[in-house]
């Protein structure tokens, strides 16, 4: 099951977890609240994918200077997306991305 934002993944993962399916049903979400984390680490939610708020906000504010310089830009840019999963939620780069405040 692929949930698409917070909410509904965090509802996808308590239903599962009541359920006790987290072995037989493969759970994806997508953003990092930390109920969601806990639920990576329980192996409730097999993995969530969270956007990079770095390239996010770097890349706009370039793409703004940019543009209000007359240059053109692009419509559309893929500033990147990292997968978490319990096998990589504790790497450094993983951690600065979930807790760049920590840094």
């Amino acid at each position: 099951m692929y949930a698409t934002n917070t909410n509904t993944t965090l509802g996808v993962c308590q239903a599962i977890e009541e359920l006790d399916k987290a072995n037989d049903i493969i759970v994806v979400g997508f953003n990092s609240d930390e109920q969601e984390l806990k639920y990576v680490r329980t192996g409730v939610l097999d993995g969530t994918i969270i956007q990079n708020p770095y390239n996010m906000g770097y890349l706009g504010t370039r793409y703004a200077i940019q543009a209000s310089q007359g240059s053109s830009v692009a419509g559309s840019l893929d500033t990147g997306v990292t997968w978490i999963s319990a096998k990589n939620i504790n790497d450094e780069d993983v951690q600065l991305l979930l807790y760049p405040e920590r840094t």
